[in-house]
This record gives C-alpha cells, sequence and structure tokens, in this order.
C-alpha cells in the first residue's frame, strides 16, 4: 500500500528541477528507492513462501526470502528507474522552454 505513494516524493525536488535538469536523478532515485525498500518489505513479509524452493532451502527461510524479494524488485525496479530517466531527459527540454515561453510572455 505505501509502495506507490512514496513515488510522491519526486515532487520534494520539484523547484530545483525547473532550475536545472541535474536534479531528475536524485528525484527519480529517491523515488524508485522508496518504493524498492516498501516492495521489498512486503515481498519478505507476505510474499515470501511464493519463492521457489531453490531459494528458501539453499539460503533458509529468512534469509532466502530476503535475496528472492531484492533479485526480483530489484530487477524490474532499475529498470523502470532507467526508463523513467531516459524519458524525463527527453522531454525536459520541451516541458522547460514552453514555460520559458509562458514566463516571457507575461
Amino acid at each position: 500500500m505505501l509502495a506507490f505513494p512514496v513515488l510522491g516524493l519526486a515532487g520534494l525536488f520539484r523547484k530545483k528541477v525547473v532550475k536545472s535538469s541535474n536534479y531528475l536523478i536524485p528525484a527519480f532515485s529517491l523515488a524508485v528507492f522508496m518504493r524498492f525498500l516498501f516492495s521489498f518489505l512486503s515481498g519478505v513479509i507476505f510474499f515470501s513462501q511464493y519463492a521457489p524452493e531453490g531459494y528458501l532451502s539453499k539460503y533458509g527461510e529468512l534469509f532466502g526470502a530476503i535475496i528472492y524479494s531484492i533479485v526480483y524488485n530489484g530487477s524490474y525496479l532499475i529498470l523502470s528507474l532507467l526508463l523513467c530517466l531516459i524519458i524525463a531527459f527527453a522531454i525536459y527540454p520541451v516541458i522547460f522552454y514552453k514555460i520559458d515561453l509562458e514566463k516571457i510572455k507575461k
């Protein structure tokens, strides 16, 4: 329940992102890390019984669930972060060029 709302933490960097695209990386990284943290915890607490037998028997019940949750959640969230950053850097100039034009008109 908390994994997706924490993505809004990227908004903490809103004013800085308007001034420079350098803040996109920390903004997205913080948001995705917090999502990973909550997804990881829910994976260990609630979904550990779905981990493949190899993980649980090889590393022990709890440690196997931890490893599986890190691998499962980390694999797709890293790709998600990279894709979001690529898209954000691609559209950043277009969005903020429009904002600058609106400021000039006023």
